[in-house]
C-alpha cells in the first residue's frame, strides 16, 4: 500500500515564535496523537476521488454519453492505479439502475460509453460513479451528475403503469419542492454566551435548493434582537452577541409568503470557546479564538492547539495558552493547496472545542501550468493545438479530455467540472448549486463561497472518531478487480461448510476455470477475473465423497443503494390514443418475460411446481415499502396479512400452525425471514393454493408463497449458472452526419457533440493535436478540456469553440 512522505507542518506558538518542523515528533504527546491519526487515516484508510467528464449534460434518447473517468488520491491528487475497476450507473427517479457499465481502471485514467436506450422516459438521470474501495466509506464519497434526456418518441412506448409511475414522483417532487426549512450554523460551532457571534443560515427547500428567506431573531421574552434576510441561494448571515441562559428563536418568511413560521436557534453554552475566521485577506486566514472559561493555574489547562488540515494532512499547527484574552492568529494561505481547509480547535483534554471551514483559492499562485489553444480550420477540418507549459516555460506533460458541443443558447452555466467537484462539493456534504460559479474570481463569488463554507458541513472524518481510532470495517478490497464471492451453507442460514471446494466456469467461448476452498465460515471468493462484456459463468460447490454440496449463496454483486434527491422527471402529456395500445405490449411483453423467467426459474432453483395459483410482479414502486408483506397488501384475493403473520388458507387442523411454506429461490425460508425481506430485491412472488401447493406434500398444507430474487440463481443447491458483468468493451467516437437522428436536437434544445477526444496527451514538448471533420457549420460551439498534469495539477479549460 502506499506511503505518503512526511509533510512540512507549519507549528507556532501564538504571539511567541513561528518556525517550520519536519516531524518525527513535537514534544507535545498530544500534537503527536493528531498527527500521528491522521497519518494513520491518510495510509490506511486513504480516499479516493472520481471525476467524470462527459461530452455534455443533455442527451436525446438513443443518444451516447461519452465518459472520461479520472481516478485520483484524495490527498495527492495524483492518478491511483491500485483499483482496477470503476463502476458507473445511470439511475432513475425510483433508484432503479437502468444501465451499468465497469471500466477498467488504467493508471488512474479509464473511458466509456453508455448508450441511452430509446425506451426511457424524459427527465433527470444520476450518472454515479465508485470504485470496490469506496464502497466501504459514506455513498457521500461516490462521484454524482445529473443528466437530462429528451425522448420525443417516448410516447410511442409509455404505459398506464408507467404513467402512474412518473406522477406519483412528479407528486412527491411537489411536495419536497414546497417544503421549506431553515438551519442556523453559529461561526466555530456553538453560540458562546458573552461574544459576538456570526451565525449563518440557509433556506432550502426538500430537493436541497436554496430560496429566499427573511427573518427576524428574538429572545425568549419576545424582544426583538435583529432582522435579516437572504443573500445568496438561500444564504445569510447576522452578528450578535448572545447572553448566558437565554433562548431565541426566528420568524421566518420563505419566497415572500406571507405565513410566517418559527424556527429555533441553537442553544448558549454559559461557558466554552468561539473562533472566527476571516479569509478575505490576500495572503493570510485570520483566525481570533475566545474564552469565557475559568482560567486555571495550571498553564497546561489553559492550552488549546490550532489545526488546519487539507486532504487529510496537516499544513499547520499551532499551540497556545488562552486565558482572559482572546488569540489572534494569522496563518500563511501559501503553505496549503487549493481547496477547503478544516480549521480545528482542541481544548487542553484533546476535545474538538471549534470547527471552521476555509476556502483556499491558491490555484494562481501555485498553479504555474497554462493552457493555450490555437485553432485552426481547413476547408474540410477542424485542428486544436493544445500547448500545456509551465510558468517558466517548460513543458508539462498531462493526460486530458477534450469535448466539443454545440452551445445553442450561447449562454455559460455554472455547471460542475473537474475543478468544481475535486476542489470544492466532493469534500461538503449537501448541494451545492452552480458550484463553477465560486470560481469566476468576481468578488460576490469570493463572499458567496464563505456562505458555502458556514453553511455545508465537512463529510470527510469526525475528530473523534479519528482520535479514539473508530474507522470503518474494510470489506471491500481496492486490488481485486472483478470478482464473485459467496458462501457455502448446509442448509438456508444454516451452519457452514468450511473447506469444501468450490469451482468456478467460464463458459461461452472461454472456458476458464477456476478452483478455491470454503474457509471456515463457508465463505468463498474469486478475484482478478479479466473478461469484457457479459459473460456467461457456473459455480459449483464439489461436495466431499459421499457428502452433501451444500446450498450455494452467491454474495453482494448488487451495487450500492442511494436516496436520490434531485433526480426530477417531467410529466410529459402523452397521447391517449397509443395508451391502449401501448398496455397490451405491456401485458404481452410482462406474460412472455414471465414465461422466460418460469422456465429458468424451475430449471435453476429446485422448482416442484408446475403453475402458481397468483402471481405478483414486483414492479419500481417496490423502494417505497419496508417490507415484503406490506407490499403484497390487498394484490391477492383471500391472502390476510396481519403484521408479520400471512394466513392463505385458515388454521390447519394438523399442526395448529396457520403458517403457509415461503420458499426464495426455491429454498425453505422461516416466517420472520420472509417478513423481512425488502421487496426491491424480488422480481417475483408467486402464491400457490390448494391443488397447486399440493407438490410439496404436508409443508404446503397451509399454502406456499414462493420468493424470486432479480437474480433467481442467487441461491441454489450445488451449482448455479448466472450471467455476469465484465469490464466495459471501449467504443470509438464517429463524427455524426446532420440528418443522423430521427429528431432535430436543436428543436428540444439538445446540443449535438461534435467531437470527443478522451485520451488527449501531450508530449514531451506539452503539445498535442485533435483534428476533426467539419461536419456541421456553427458558430455557437464550446470547447470544453478537462485533466490532470503528470504532477497532480487539475487542468479545466471552458470557452466558445471559435
Amino acid at each position: 500500500m502506499k506511503k505518503f512522505l512526511k509533510r512540512n507542518v507549519w507549528l507556532c506558538v501564538p504571539l511567541l515564535s513561528i518556525f517550520f518542523l519536519n516531524f518525527d515528533t513535537t514534544g507535545d504527546i498530544r500534537v503527536d496523537r493528531i498527527l500521528k491519526q491522521l497519518a494513520v487515516y491518510r495510509d490506511s484508510l486513504w480516499q479516493q476521488k472520481i471525476n467524470l467528464h462527459t461530452d455534455k449534460d443533455v442527451y436525446m434518447a438513443g443518444e451516447n454519453i461519452w465518459i472520461k473517468s479520472y481516478l485520483l488520491n484524495a490527498s495527492s491528487f495524483m492518478p491511483d492505479s491500485v483499483s482496477k475497476e470503476i463502476y458507473i450507473d445511470l439511475i432513475d427517479f425510483n433508484n432503479r439502475h437502468v444501465q451499468s457499465i465497469i471500466l477498467r481502471n488504467k493508471g488512474g485514467f479509464s473511458q466509456g460509453n453508455i448508450l441511452i436506450k430509446d425506451t426511457l422516459a424524459e427527465g433527470n438521470y444520476q450518472l454515479r460513479a465508485y470504485t470496490n474501495w469506496m464502497r466501504n466509506f459514506d455513498t457521500d464519497f461516490f462521484f454524482d451528475k445529473t443528466i437530462r434526456v429528451v425522448n420525443p418518441n417516448y410516447e410511442n412506448v409509455v404505459t398506464r403503469s408507467r404513467i402512474s409511475d412518473i406522477e406519483r414522483c412528479n407528486k412527491k417532487v411537489a411536495q419536497m419542492q414546497s417544503d421549506y426549512t431553515i438551519n442556523f450554523f453559529p461561526e466555530g460551532g456553538d453560540l458562546v454566551a458573552g461574544f459576538k457571534s456570526r451565525v449563518a443560515f440557509k433556506a432550502e427547500n426538500g430537493m436541497g435548493n436554496g430560496i429566499d428567506v427573511t427573518g427576524t431573531l428574538y429572545s425568549a421574552n419576545g424582544e426583538k434582537i435583529i432582522d435579516f434576510q437572504s443573500s445568496h441561494q438561500g444564504m445569510g448571515f447576522f452578528t450578535f452577541s448572545p447572553q448566558s441562559n437565554e433562548k431565541y428563536y426566528a420568524k421566518v418568511r420563505f419566497n415572500k409568503e406571507e405565513k410566517e413560521e418559527k424556527a429555533n436557534i441553537p442553544n448558549v453554552i454559559t461557558q466554552g470557546i468561539s473562533m472566527e475566521a476571516d479569509p478575505f485577506l490576500p495572503d493570510f486566514v485570520r483566525i481570533v479564538i475566545r474564552s469565557n472559561r475559568t482560567v486555571s493555574a495550571n498553564i497546561a489547562s489553559n492550552e488549546i492547539i490550532l489545526v488546519g488540515q487539507a486532504r487529510g494532512s496537516a499544513f499547520y499547527v499551532s499551540k497556545g495558552e488562552l486565558k482572559d484574552k482572546p488569540i489572534e492568529v494569522l496563518v500563511p494561505k501559501k503553505h496549503f493547496p487549493s481547496g477547503i481547509v478544516h480549521f480545528t480547535v482542541f481544548d487542553n483534554r484533546l476535545e474538538p472545542a471549534c470547527e471552521r471551514l476555509v476556502f483556499i483559492d491558491n490555484l494562481k499562485k501555485q498553479n504555474v501550468n497554462a493552457l493555450e489553444v490555437i485553432k485552426k480550420i481547413n476547408s474540410d477540418s477542424s485542428i486544436y493545438t493544445l500547448k500545456l507549459t509551465s510558468k517558466n516555460g517548460n513543458p508539462v506533460k498531462s493526460n486530458l479530455s477534450l469535448s466539443v458541443s454545440e452551445n445553442p443558447s450561447g449562454a455559460n452555466i455554472y455547471k460542475s467540472n473537474i475543478l468544481t467537484h475535486l476542489l470544492l462539493t466532493s469534500d461538503l456534504k449537501g448541494k451545492i448549486e452552480a458550484p463553477s460559479y465560486y470560481f469566476t474570481g468576481k468578488d460576490e463569488a469570493i463572499i458567496n463561497l464563505d456562505l458555502v463554507m458556514l453553511t455545508h458541513g465537512w463529510r470527510r472524518f469526525v475528530w473523534k472518531d479519528l482520535l479514539t481510532a473508530k474507522f470503518p470495517n474494510l470489506k471491500y478490497l481496492p486490488f481485486q478487480g472483478l470478482s464473485i464471492e459467496g458462501r457455502v451453507t448446509r442448509d438456508f442460514f444454516g451452519a457452514p461448510v468450511a473447506g469444501t471446494k468450490v469451482r468456478l466456469s467460464v463458459l461461452s467461448s472461454y472456458n476458464d476455470v477456476f478452483e478455491t476452498k470454503t474457509d471456515s465460515k463457508g465463505h468463498f471468493l474469486f478475484t482478478n477475473l479479466d473478461y469484457e462484456d457479459t459473460l456467461s459463468v457456473k459455480i459449483e460447490a464439489i461436495k466431499n465423497s459421499g457428502g452433501n454440496p451444500g446450498l450455494i449463496k452467491i454474495g453482494d454483486t448488487i451495487v450500492p443503494q442511494i436516496t436520490l434527491t434531485n433526480a426530477e422527471i417531467r410529466n410529459v402529456n402523452y397521447a391517449k390514443s397509443k395508451l391502449k395500445e401501448n398496455g397490451q405490449r405491456e401485458r404481452l411483453i410482462l406474460r412472455e418475460k414471465y414465461r422466460a423467467q418460469n422456465r429458468e426459474q424451475s430449471k435453476s432453483s429446485g422448482r416442484i411446481h408446475e403453475r402458481p395459483t397468483n402471481v405478483i410482479e414486483v414492479g419500481p414502486d417496490a423502494v417505497n415499502y419496508t417490507s415484503v408483506f406490506q407490499y403484497m397488501q390487498g394484490k391477492v384475493p383471500g391472502l390476510t396479512i396481519t403484521g408479520n403473520s400471512i394466513i392463505i388458507r385458515g388454521i390447519n387442523t394438523i399442526t395448529g400452525s396457520t403458517d403457509p411454506l415461503f420458499l426464495l429461490d426455491g429454498v425453505p425460508i422461516d416466517p420472520s425471514s420472509a417478513a423481512s425481506m425488502p421487496p426491491s430485491d424480488l422480481a417475483t412472488i408467486e402464491v400457490l393454493k390448494g391443488p397447486e401447493a399440493s407438490a410439496y406434500g404436508s409443508r404446503g398444507g397451509n399454502g406456499v408463497i414462493a420468493f424470486y430474487s432479480r437474480r433467481g440463481e442467487f441461491i441454489n443447491r450445488g451449482e448455479i449458472e448466472f450471467d455476469m458483468k465484465g469490464y466495459h468493451k471501449v467504443a470509438e467516437f464517429y463524427v455524426p452526419s446532420a440528418g443522423a437522428s430521427q429528431y432535430k436536437p436543436s428543436d428540444y434544445a439538445v446540443p449535438r457533440t461534435l467531437y470527443w477526444a478522451p485520451q488527449v496527451i501531450t508530449n514531451g514538448q506539452g503539445i498535442a493535436t485533435v483534428r476533426f471533420p467539419n461536419a456541421f457549420k456553427n458558430e455557437n460551439t464550446q470547447l470544453t478540456i478537462e485533466g490532470l498534469t503528470s504532477d497532480g495539477e487539475i487542468i479545466y479549460y471552458n470557452a466558445p469553440a471559435k
